[in-house]
């Protein structure tokens, strides 16, 4: 895992001292980023796809694959500051205690993709069978 301070990478090991804020202000960034994007994703991926022409079918399809590739791409990052955060973790239960919920938080979204991302698959492959 590196962290990127100023342009600079560096290894968890070596995270700057005052870079826990920077890490908690970025983690809170990319959970709000994360929670809308998930929303977005989850209603496309269960809108209406009855009416759909092939064409329109296959657009969805390539959208709702980059949606998907984003939030992979997001929740990559996230555990990525939550790791460099662990390393930035200096004392106090408090940044423990903040530490904790972010992993859950992640924990949380990373899974409610997962069964978003199943259930487009499911369908898709349901879609096909009729197809």
């Amino acid at each position: 895992m590196h962290y990127s301070h100023n342009g600079q990478t560096m290894s968890t090991l070596s995270v700057p001292a005052g870079a826990w804020e920077e890490l908690r202000r970025e983690a809170r960034k990319l959970e709000s980023e994360i929670d809308g994007k998930l929303e977005a994703y989850t209603k496309f991926a269960s809108g209406p796809s009855g009416g759909m022409g092939v064409s329109d079918a296959l657009l969805a399809g390539d959208s709702l694959d980059a949606q998907s590739a984003d939030m992979e791409g997001l929740l990559q990052r996230l555990s990525d500051v939550s790791s460099a955060m662990g390393g930035a973790v200096s004392g106090g239960d408090a940044r423990l205690h903040t530490l904790a919920r972010h992993k859950d938080v992640l924990l949380e979204y990373t899974q409610a993709f997962r069964r978003v991302k199943n259930t487009v698959m499911a369908n898709r492959e349901h879609a096909s069978l009729l197809g």
